[in-house]
């Protein structure tokens, strides 16, 4: 492989990955020293990671990201020496709002992507078939300058018949 920069901009596998670890970094070196100063706070806080994941990753990675960052925070839960019981009564409903508006994002991440990508490729399809259009009226404009030189031609030559043969009329009455 290349080096860092060319494995970030071509590997679609490593940009994602990347980003999942350093996010689940982040939150694991937060969490404690943010649940020492606000408590329960700090688990309202932490939903801000899934989310971010889903806007930055899509809907697939960003519920992804939603699983193993529950899995960290029940490790991180039993840590600060909260119970089953306390995460049952607050963090369930709590960590399935995170969830519901993690996926919403995702998805608005998703369709904004999927309509970027449409609009450019509408763009590049404008961008032909006026190019086309443009050469179709060139050709067009051709033919029509040597349809009118023929058309012209032709003329010439029938005036020349006509005059060809009204002096072959003449000339046969003159002999008679």
């Amino acid at each position: 492989m290349g080096n860092l920069a060319d494995l970030w901009s071509h590997n679609k596998y490593f940009r994602p990955i990347v980003i999942i670890f350093s996010l689940l970094l982040l939150f694991g070196t937060t969490f404690i020293p943010l649940h020492s100063i606000t408590e329960n706070g700090a688990f309202i806080l932490s939903s801000a990671f899934p989310i971010l994941a889903a806007w930055l990753l899509g809907l697939r990675l960003g519920l992804v990201f939603w699983l193993l960052h529950a899995l960290v925070l029940m490790n991180l839960a039993r840590a600060v020496g909260s119970g089953l019981d306390e995460f049952i009564s607050s963090g369930i409903p709590q960590y399935t709002i995170s969830l519901l508006i993690t996926s919403g994002m995702g998805r608005i991440r998703d369709l904004t992507k999927s309509l970027k990508h449409e609009l450019k490729e509408r763009k590049r399809a404008e961008s032909e078939l006026r190019q086309i259009k443009d050469t179709l009226e060139k050709q067009v404009e051709k033919r029509t300058e040597e349809l009118m030189q023929s058309n012209e031609k032709l003329t010439q030559e029938m005036l020349e018949n006509e005059k060809a043969g009204k002096e072959k009329l003449n000339l046969q009455l003159s002999l008679k």
